[in-house]
């Protein structure tokens, strides 16, 4: 376990000379996309709308390349490029537990150069020298504000990308740790430098050790609370009710991810996270995983794996193939529209660009549409927090893995 923290603190060592030619990290990520990699974008806009390569990144939203909310493998590849090419000594993890998690759509630090200041890179990569050379008592919330000022940079991603480059000194603010938090007794929620400055000597008093066991304990904790973690995680892995793999539950927690973007969530604490809510519950010997938005299941995985179609989700009939019947029929808010429940095997639903998922999408825009002034949630007695901040952990509002 865990086995990702030499290589994330010796990459960070190594940024330390890319200060003044950081246009080679984007090279770098250049060579990941031509390897068939899903890395970060690496396109930037100019003031006219011409797009181009990005000339300059800030060392965070490099760092968020290999923390982002893709696929076990496709990380586990770009941590090997990244070996070969700077002949890293550490070992290409094996494991990313405890790790908090980028969204994968939107994991910069910094806007387009259109709106980008020319000081927000480089104040970003002095703020990066120096989280690596102090320690926290030392911190300087002054020049830490600056950086949370900049468009694009929040706490949660700027405390993310801290923790990346320094585990075991810097905790980050995202929405596991801050329930993990709330059960040592510290229920405040940092909002600026200052704030962080005070909160983060608590935690580690709490804990009794640095950064890296915060992450464990806070990730332990949401992890028994996943489907399938009831027992030992080496015996029973959290992927097992309900995948067939642990990289297909990867990517349905990135649908999910996605889904929740497509309603409209933007956090796990703010006012949009109402429109949502996860459930895990056992109809008819089955255990359903259930996503629902206002009072409607939108989308829905069923166990075992090995009884297919195992996912449904609702749409338009008028959207749908007439070939495709659905297994119901029924009207909803949507404008009086008819919409049909419709099963299909998870595995294709997972396909970038089946033809269903492009459907199931689609659907979701007309829930999104209708529940747009949700106050309060719906099935909240059956809500489970730790599956919305484990889909979570891939919003660019920054919850931690």
């Amino acid at each position: 376990m865990f086995t990702w923290i030499p290589i994330h603190e010796e990459t960070a060592k190594c940024l330390l000379e890319f200060k003044d030619r950081n246009h080679q990290l984007v090279d770098i990520l250049a060579r990941m996309h031509a390897a068939g990699l899903k890395a970060t974008l690496i396109n930037d806009q100019g003031s006219d709308g011409s797009a181009f390569q990005l000339k300059e990144i800030d060392p965070f939203s490099f760092l968020a390349n290999f923390n982002r909310g893709t696929k076990f493998s496709n990380r586990v590849s770009m941590w090997q490029v990244l070996k070969d090419t700077w002949k890293l000594q550490s070992e290409v993890p094996i494991d990313f537990d405890g790790l908090p998690i980028a969204n994968a759509q939107n994991s910069w630090l910094m806007p387009y150069s259109k709106h980008r200041k020319p000081e927000h890179v480089p104040l970003l990569w002095n703020f990066f020298e120096h989280i690596m050379t102090v320690e926290p008592e030392a911190l300087d919330a002054d020049l830490m504000q600056q950086c949370l000022d900049l468009h694009k940079v929040g706490l949660t991603m700027l405390t993310m990308g801290m923790f990346w480059s320094c585990p075991k000194k810097w905790i980050s603010t995202g929405g596991k740790n801050l329930a993990f938090a709330k059960t040592k007794g510290i229920g405040e929620e940092p909002k600026t430098a200052a704030e962080y400055f005070d909160w983060l000597p608590k935690i580690r008093e709490a804990v009794g050790g640095d950064g890296v066991e915060f992450s464990l304990q806070a990730h332990q904790e949401a992890l028994s609370k996943k489907p399938g973690n009831g027992g030992n995680p080496k015996t029973n892995p959290w992927w097992k009710r309900f995948f067939d793999s642990e990289d297909q539950g990867h990517a349905a927690f990135d649908l999910l991810h996605e889904a929740c973007v497509t309603l409209g969530v933007s956090s796990t604490q703010g006012a949009t996270a109402h429109r949502v809510s996860l459930t895990n519950v056992r109809v008819a010997g089955k255990e359903r995983l259930r996503l629902n938005c206002g009072n409607t299941l939108v989308f829905e995985i069923s166990s075992p794996p090995a009884d297919k179609p195992n996912s449904s989700f609702i749409a338009r009939i008028d959207e749908q193939d007439s070939s495709q019947e659905p297994e119901g029929r029924f009207t909803t808010p949507y404008a009086g529209h008819m919409h049909g429940l419709y099963r299909i095997n998870l595995a294709d639903l997972l396909e970038a660009d089946s033809a269903s998922r492009k459907l199931f999408f689609a659907a979701l825009g007309d829930v999104a549409a209708t529940y747009t002034n949700i106050k309060k949630r719906h099935f909240e007695n059956a809500h489970r927090p730790r599956l919305l901040y484990a889909v979570s952990d891939i919003l660019t509002s920054g919850e931690s893995g």
